[in-house]
């Protein structure tokens, strides 16, 4: 939890483990940050200026603070979903208050509009009502104005949103709303509802953060789809879940985000983990709440809605179910971490000597994140007969396969199409996908043979 806290908010503070709700309060996870601050894990100081002086922050914390003492040469403006850890109102400061009443909450589905760091604009999570927190003089309060209306309209340019109406501002129709002058600058229509704005006609809109383009999922996109994930969900609590798997887990806050071989895993609040799995066409996309998917609604297997305003949406993934411990302690070292265990993953490997490489390689119970292209590519830069079997190897010999095997699906792990080749322009594999073309190293056309799977080879090459 303290480790997830420091993930999610940067500087870790009394009241934001009051926003959290965490079990406990702050007395709960004290000791384990102040643990980690003796370990060198975590720093603590006075870093925000009115709050208690127990804060805790992540290595480099400090520095990124003081990078923002100069003002900017021009104000900021930010729409963020109220409950956004960078979202400092209803955590470590309180709601502005007008008339004496606070209005606003960090509700999920509702947006805030943040000027220059000043809370400028609430808005409900119907999205029909405004309140604003201006200025009460000019020109700042005009000028504030300005900004918050051109926020809102930033979410249906930016492709967010394709209409945005408002109906109400501060409780009255937005007909009579002082900011109604505002809104048609920005855009909006006036309406027999309200204000209206639409995105234009014929401009398309802007492609959802999709966590791969691959067309094979494997280790690698695995390890990547979960670390997007984990950025977008952990420590936000789901508020809608659609996945025909049973008792939902509404309300739960979201504690994990993991990558075993090619299983992504969602650990969940009260003990339970969602296992996918992608085979050849799953995929996982996020998208903003209320955004327009890419892809239809029937091929989606899960959705899940976090109260951070992001939703997750599983497409053609064969396997969505609630984890059977066993189906994990099944699995093989996972070549796809740091921490891998080449020596364990050789020992299962030699109780397949009668397999052949290019099959043993996709043995997940002895070696799990490897997937077809990694399979063939490692074969052919070890210059290795794909068909041969794995007794017929030395143990120099296969533990440099291993090796290679995991040095591809590290090399893999972040942003960017695959490759296996440090080329600037051309093919990015050495054999994979090539068939007849010519070998990159020899210049013989690039065979392909399937047994169990595709396996593409250089038969001059792989001896």
């Amino acid at each position: 939890m303290a480790q997830q806290l420091l993930a999610r908010h940067g500087v870790v503070t009394r009241e934001t483990v009051a926003a959290e709700s965490v079990a406990g309060g702050f007395s709960a996870v004290y000791q384990v940050l102040k643990a980690m601050e003796e370990a060198g894990r975590a720093r603590r100081g006075y870093f925000v200026a009115g709050l208690g002086g127990a804060q805790f922050a992540v290595p480099g914390a400090e520095d990124r603070l003081r990078s923002f003492r100069d003002a900017p040469p021009e104000p900021a403006t930010i729409v963020l979903a109220a409950t956004d850890p960078a979202n400092p109102y209803g955590a470590v400061l309180p709601w502005p208050r007008v008339d004496g009443e606070g209005r606003a909450q960090r509700a999920a589905g509702a947006q805030v509009v943040l000027h220059d760091g000043m809370l400028v604009g609430w808005l409900s999570r119907s999205e029909h009502n405004l309140h604003t927190y201006l200025p009460a003089e000019e020109p700042d309060r005009s000028r504030f104005a300005r900004a918050l209306t051109h926020g809102l309209a930033s979410l249906v340019e930016d492709g967010r949103r394709r209409a945005l109406l408002i109906a109400r501002v501060d409780g009255e129709d937005v007909n009579g709303s002082t900011l109604a002058p505002a809104l048609k600058e920005a855009g909006f229509t006036a309406g027999v509802r309200g204000y209206l704005k639409r995105a234009a006609v014929g401009v398309p809109r802007p492609k959802p953060w999709r966590l791969w383009k691959r067309k094979m999922p494997e280790g690698d996109t695995i390890f990547r789809a979960a670390t997007a994930l984990r950025k977008a969900l952990v420590g936000a609590r789901v508020t809608r879940f659609n996945g025909n798997l049973g008792r939902a887990p509404l309300g739960e806050r979201i504690e994990e985000v993991t990558s075993r071989g090619k299983n992504l895993l969602v650990r969940f609040e009260k003990g339970r983990t969602l296992r996918t799995h992608m085979m050849l066409h799953g995929s996982w996309h996020i998208y903003r709440e209320g955004e327009r998917w890419r892809r239809p609604a029937f091929q989606a297997r899960l959705e899940l809605h976090a109260d951070n305003g992001f939703v997750a949406v599983c497409f053609n993934a064969p396997v969505v179910e609630w984890l059977k411990p066993a189906t994990i302690e099944e699995l093989g070292p996972d070549a796809t971490i740091d921490a891998f265990d080449g020596e364990e993953a050789r020992r299962r490997l030699r109780q397949m000597g009668g397999a052949s490489l290019e099959r043993a390689l996709l043995a997940q119970w002895a070696l799990s994140g490897v997937g077809n292209v990694i399979k063939c590519e490692a074969l052919f830069l070890e210059r290795l007969d794909p068909f041969r079997t794995v007794a017929s190897l030395e143990d120099r010999a296969l533990d440099s396969l291993i090796d290679r095997s995991h040095r591809l699906l590290v090399r893999n792990r972040t942003a960017g199409p695959r490759n296996t080749r440090n080329a600037l322009g051309g093919s990015r594999m050495w054999v994979y996908g090539r068939s007849r073309r010519p070998c990159l190293v020899c210049g013989d056309p690039v065979r392909v043979k399937t047994t169990q799977r595709i396996t593409y080879y250089c038969a001059r090459c792989q001896k």
